[in-house]
C-alpha cells in the first residue's frame, strides 16, 4: 500500500487469493496483555505483545522473526492521525521463548487526558487488548488442514503498538486485580477530556464570533467608502 496505512490480516489474506504478491506497509494483528501490573511510576504496564499460538484468525507469528526498535509509538485502535491517540512509547521489547514482550510507557494525564483515560481503563480491567502493527517480510500459508487460509508469519518489522478494545490472541490473558482507586482514575481521566472538548468548543465559538464581526466591520467600511463616492 503506497499510502503507508495498516490494513488487516483479513485483507491480506484476500490479496494473496486475488493473486497480489503481497507486498504491503503495514498489517494489524491483535493479542493480549500478559500483565497490567503497573510500576511504581503508574505508567508503565509489563506486556506480552504476541505469541506464537493459533489466533482467531488461524494465523501464527513466529516470535524469533520479530524485528523492532529500542523505542516504538503505543497509539490507539491504529490510528496515529490524531495527537490524542499518542498515548506514550513501547520500550524494553524483547523475545523471550515463544513470546514478544515489552512495556508500554504511557504519557501522564496531564500531558495527555486519552493517556490517563486508557490507563485507568486497564488498572480496572476494562480494556485488556493491545494489537501489534507490522509489516509482513516472510510468510506462507500453512499446510495444516485445520487451519485452512492460515498463515505462518516468519519475519517481520514492529512498527506500532495499539491498545485496542477487542484482541486476537485467547492465549495472553490479564492477570492483574483492579485497584481500589481505579473508578476515581478512570473519571478524572474523563472529566480532563471533557474539559478540553469544552474548552476547545468554546474557543471555536471565540474565533466564531471574531471572524463574524471582523465580516461586519469590512461589510460596514465597504458600505462607507461606497456613500462618499455618492458625496
Amino acid at each position: 500500500m503506497a499510502d503507508g496505512s495498516l490494513i488487516s490480516i483479513p485483507e491480506f489474506r484476500e490479496r494473496l487469493l486475488r493473486g497480489d504478491d503481497g507486498a504491503v506497509s503495514g498489517l494489524a494483528i491483535t493479542a493480549k496483555f500478559a500483565s497490567a501490573a503497573t510500576s511504581q511510576s503508574g505508567q508503565i504496564v509489563p506486556t506480552v505483545l504476541s505469541d506464537q499460538s493459533v489466533d482467531l484468525y488461524g494465523d501464527v507469528i513466529l516470535a524469533k522473526g520479530w524485528q523492532y526498535s529500542a523505542s516504538t509509538p503505543l497509539i490507539w485502535g491504529h490510528d496515529a492521525s490524531l495527537a490524542e491517540n499518542m498515548l506514550g512509547r513501547l520500550l524494553n521489547a524483547r523475545v523471550e521463548g515463544d513470546k514478544f514482550l515489552g512495556d508500554m510507557h504511557f504519557a501522564s494525564a496531564a500531558v495527555n487526558p486519552k493517556a490517563g483515560l486508557v490507563l485507568g481503563l486497564i488498572r480496572a480491567g476494562v480494556v485488556t487488548d493491545v494489537s501489534v502493527g507490522f509489516v509482513p517480510l516472510e510468510w506462507s500459508v500453512s499446510k495444516d488442514p485445520k487451519r485452512r487460509g492460515g498463515l505462518d508469519f516468519t519475519s517481520q518489522k514492529l512498527i506500532e503498538l495499539s491498545c485496542v478494545g477487542i484482541g486476537a490472541n485467547e492465549q495472553a490473558k490479564v492477570r492483574f486485580r483492579p485497584q481500589s482507586n481505579d473508578e476515581a482514575d478512570v473519571a478524572r481521566a474523563a472529566a480532563n477530556i471533557d474539559a478540553i472538548r469544552l474548552r476547545s468548543a468554546t474557543e471555536d465559538e471565540d474565533v466564531a464570533r471574531a471572524r463574524a464581526r471582523a465580516r461586519r466591520e469590512r461589510e460596514a467600511r465597504a458600505i462607507y467608502a461606497a456613500c462618499e463616492d455618492l458625496l
